[in-house]
């Protein structure tokens, strides 16, 4: 698979699952408000997942006073992200490649 094809797969796939499991916690979290129930295990994990999904970028952000992104500019953060997320792949699987001995470069 070609690195431009691979970085936009990892990306797409990183950025789907972070806006999927955004809308799910949030929806759980929401109903836990009508029953005053305690966090089931399935939002438990859907929520540590994204905490390491939301890592770097969107983490940092969250710490930083004075930095939001409004309405449909909410998305920025989590692509730019979802892009850090498809370097490093591309990076891993450079690196791996040249470990084994098969660099292969491609345009």
């Amino acid at each position: 698979m070609r690195e431009r094809t691979f970085f936009s797969v990892v990306a797409a796939v990183q950025l789907a699952l972070t806006i999927a499991l955004t809308a799910y916690t949030f929806g759980a979290g929401m109903r836990r408000f009508d029953v005053g129930g305690d966090a089931t295990v399935a939002e438990v994990i859907g929520q540590g997942i994204l905490t390491a999904l939301s890592f770097p970028l969107v983490a940092v952000l969250e710490h930083v006073p004075g930095v939001r992104f409004p309405g449909l500019w909410g998305y920025i953060p989590f692509a730019a992200n979802a892009s850090l997320w498809g370097l490093a792949a591309v990076w891993v699987r450079r690196w791996l490649r040249a470990r084994r001995g098969g660099v292969r470069r491609t345009r």
